[in-house]
């Protein structure tokens, strides 16, 4: 099959469908050029595009981009702070997401919470994480304090 070299321009014999230089020294030279970039995360020197379309690549791969971008660096990053599907504040501490309330209780006894532990909101408002506004119970407790709740009955000091 007959095609024509990108580079010279020459007419040459192609052996395969994907042919598109007559010869090693056309291809070389013919293919768009390379420059030299420093990958912000591992600072390894890495080849990219030398196009002046866009703008030269910053991370030789995804995930150096995904590990540069975590926590603090992160543009969209707003102190570590969110609210969760369930309307309880989330902060973040290492990788991983924990719940304000027990946080700020676990703090106040100066101890890790058990996983029997529940941390019950007095005024119902899941984003106040006042001490004052928080109270350790149990399961059994917690189903009474809400019982006393849907009664009318449950106060700060019951």
């Amino acid at each position: 099959m007959k095609k024509i070299c990108l580079f010279c321009k020459k007419s040459f014999n192609a052996y395969g469908l994907k042919a598109k230089f007559c010869n090693r020294f056309c291809s070389d030279k013919g293919r768009t050029p390379k420059i030299m970039v420093i990958c912000k995360n591992c600072r390894k020197e890495f080849r990219d595009i030398d196009n002046k379309k866009s703008k030269p690549r910053k991370f030789c791969s995804p995930l150096c981009f995904q590990k540069y971008e975590i926590g603090e660096k992160n543009p969209a990053w707003k102190g570590g702070k969110i609210v969760n599907y369930r309307g309880y504040i989330a902060l973040r501490i290492g990788n991983r997401y924990i719940l304000e309330h027990r946080v700020v209780v676990e703090k106040h006894f100066g101890r890790t919470l058990k996983n029997v532990d529940i941390v019950h909101h007095i005024n119902g408002v899941k984003t106040d994480n006042r001490i004052e506004n928080l109270v350790l119970t149990n399961r059994s407790k917690h189903n009474k304090i809400d019982k006393k709740i849907q009664k009318g009955w449950f106060t700060a000091s019951s």
